[in-house]
């Protein structure tokens, strides 16, 4: 990477993605604005010889690092071994979809990544068969590819569906057999967290996440064109692209109940509480049939349902941490190896925000 493309330091890097005025100012609340949250989980030396990998300790709680306008706290989480976030900017300090304010960027963790793909990957960028990313982020095992955009993207709960839809099927199209030597494409929602430019990699401390610059800014509309035509999946985006483009007042205007409800009561989507017969259900089937490739899906799955079916949260981390073992065991080189990180990050689905 460093052959061909310019290394970014971290914070020019995120100031790219968040332009100055993003945030609010440090100790200016009256500016009214979401800020970036980081989480870092505290972590011990591994005992094992080559001192590389690492454990989480404890439960793997996070801390959060709230991101102001002047990205001052990103030091302080320099050189930490696993700090995570996301492209975007959030009301209050959980994150969590429905006090997600602005997207900055889309991002694409690319998986199975040795020389031959992280070859091809670049080639098909400069070709013009994938979108050509803003960054390329070396996160030790893998990709992560930034597509920072023209213009954030307000986070409503329609546009949100239609980001994961948008990010599903480019998902699909980016990970191919060319780019991952891993046939299944592992798929990851518009929340997702990624190791920080800067921190420690997979790897450990001796190999940081380093970000490189590819391209420039990119249009959203402008992704939509690298999604085939054949299977719908272009016009059916379209079309919701379209629908989300009603204004809260036109909403007010054309469906009053709706607006009482949900904006001025606030009252949440309406669901359901289902028996935990589903939750043992989908635990049996991911600890006898999971692939890898879906290892990370399955665990946020049972996240998910954990919410759905009312478990405690203590009984889904033990029977998810019970799979750490088989799950890495499976992975057939180290580039693909499972670990505690993967597990933290897919129980961060363990929200209602996610149950429908």
């Amino acid at each position: 990477l460093r052959q061909y493309l310019e290394p970014v330091e971290p914070y020019e890097f995120y100031r790219e993605i968040f332009p100055e005025g993003s945030f609010e100012r440090k100790g200016h609340y009256e500016d009214a604005k979401g800020n970036a949250i980081a989480l870092t989980v505290p972590k011990k030396q591994d005992s094992r010889e080559n001192g590389v990998a690492l454990e989480i300790e404890g439960d793997g709680k996070a801390r959060r690092h709230l991101i102001t306008d002047e990205l001052e706290e990103l030091s302080e989480i320099q050189g930490t071994d696993f700090t995570i976030m996301s492209p975007i900017s959030y009301f209050g300090r959980q994150r969590r979809g429905q006090n997600a304010r602005y997207l900055y960027a889309m991002v694409f963790d690319l998986d199975g990544v040795g020389m031959p793909q992280l070859r091809d990957t670049l080639h098909q960028m400069n070709k013009d068969i994938i979108p050509r990313a803003t960054f390329v982020v070396n996160s030790g095992t893998g990709l992560h590819l930034y597509y920072v955009l023209t213009e954030p993207i307000p986070m409503y709960p329609q546009n949100q569906k239609i980001l994961k839809e948008l990010k599903y099927a480019l998902t699909r199209q980016i990970w191919n057999r060319f780019t991952s030597s891993i046939k299944e494409p592992q798929m990851q929602g518009i929340l997702q967290g990624f190791r920080v430019v800067g921190t420690s990699s997979k790897l450990g401390k001796d190999y940081p996440v380093v970000a490189y610059r590819y391209g420039g800014a990119v249009a959203l509309e402008k992704l939509l064109d690298y999604i085939p035509d054949s299977n719908g999946e272009q016009q059916r985006i379209q079309a919701l692209m379209r629908k989300s483009r009603l204004s809260l007042a036109e909403a007010k205007e054309k469906y009053p109940d709706w607006y009482d409800r949900r904006v001025v009561k606030k009252e949440r989507r309406g669901r359901w509480t289902v028996k935990r017969d589903l939750y043992d259900w989908w635990l049996h089937r991911i600890a006898d049939e999971i692939k890898v490739g879906h290892r990370f899906y399955g665990i946020m799955t049972l996240a998910i349902y954990a919410k759905k079916c009312n478990i405690d949260e203590a009984e889904l981390r033990r029977d998810a941490f019970d799979l750490l073992k088989p799950y890495d065991d499976m992975s057939e080189e180290d580039i693909n190896r499972f670990t505690k990180d993967d597990i933290v990050c897919a129980l961060e689905m363990f929200n209602e925000d996610y149950v429908t």
